[in-house]
């Protein structure tokens, strides 16, 4: 007799009886082993519906962080402490030396940058003062549900990132070598040919996972990552398959830039004057750039 576990954000998996009660065994770790999966718990914004930019598509967010407090704080107290302040598992991840991986419960994009944003403020603060590091030393993930797209939608982001791949792997702030190690953008032409699992975009059963992006515990890091994605879903959602280059999106962000504060902050101050190949509206960068500098006087 099999059983089937709870429904599963990545994949649905069966089991027999002896590995379905193993895997329930983990259950009350405070990290868990690698393949545990939480029967999952999907968080909605009071904002999903009702403003025609909200879309309730799901993502998981996936974050790596290493102990670098040298003994410090223990992984099993900081991972109790993250549990308190995020609905998330932490995880054991064989690319983390001394740490864990946070895996987010599903959560609509409003509900990540709304009523769960204090909560992702509270959670990497406390990382950081903890001792905890990202950058450099893992990845963030971002899983969309499949649901959001269309044949045609999917296709125009799945050629996004083909055809724009210098800007995002600026954008990841990954070093190369890393990029080719995890992420490579080496993606196939089509979406759902998966080579790889360690390409830029993997496609699982249920969603589509973008896996260029460095682990990082600053909020406006953090935020970058997931605005990220929601921006190449709305451009690649609202714009034609001739228009899915690097200069058509960072125009897009910079146009929207008050919907993707984050990523247009980051594009003007590290980003956007580093990438010969990607002409950018000059006035707008400008703009940009002054509202930066009347925020920080």
């Amino acid at each position: 007799m099999f059983q089937t576990s709870a429904l599963n954000f990545d994949e649905d998996e069966d089991f027999c009886d002896d590995c379905f009660r193993a895997r329930q065994g983990d259950v009350d770790r405070l990290i868990h082993q690698y393949a545990y999966k939480p029967p999952w718990i999907y968080h909605r914004s009071r904002l999903d519906g009702r403003r025609h930019e909200v879309d309730s598509f799901f993502l998981g967010v996936e974050l790596e962080v290493e102990n670098t407090s040298n003994g410090v704080y223990d992984n099993n107290d900081t991972a109790r402490a993250v549990k308190e302040l995020v609905p998330a598992v932490c995880k054991q991840d064989g690319s983390i030396s001394n740490g864990f991986e946070i895996v987010f419960h599903p959560q609509t994009y409003a509900y990540a940058t709304d009523e769960g944003r204090q909560g992702i403020e509270n959670c990497l603060r406390e990382l950081r003062q903890r001792r905890f590091s990202g950058h450099n030393y893992g990845g963030m993930h971002v899983h969309v549900s499949l649901s959001a797209f269309s044949r045609l939608h999917l296709y125009k982001f799945h050629q996004l990132f083909r055809s724009a791949r210098t800007l995002f792997a600026a954008i990841s702030q990954r070093k190369p070598e890393k990029l080719e190690q995890w992420s490579t953008f080496n993606i196939p032409a089509n979406p759902n040919c998966n080579v790889d699992r360690y390409c830029a975009l993997n496609y699982t059963r249920h969603t589509v996972e973008v896996r260029i992006f460095n682990s990082t515990i600053r909020t406006d890091r953090f935020f970058k990552n997931i605005e990220t994605v929601k921006a190449a879903i709305d451009f690649s959602k609202h714009s034609s398959l001739r228009e899915m280059d690097a200069h058509n999106f960072l125009g897009f962000v910079m146009q929207n830039r008050g919907r993707y504060r984050n990523l247009a902050t980051f594009l003007v101050e590290k980003c956007v004057h580093s990438l010969d190949d990607v002409a950018v509206d000059v006035r707008v960068v400008q703009q940009v750039q002054k509202r930066i500098m009347r925020r920080a006087g």
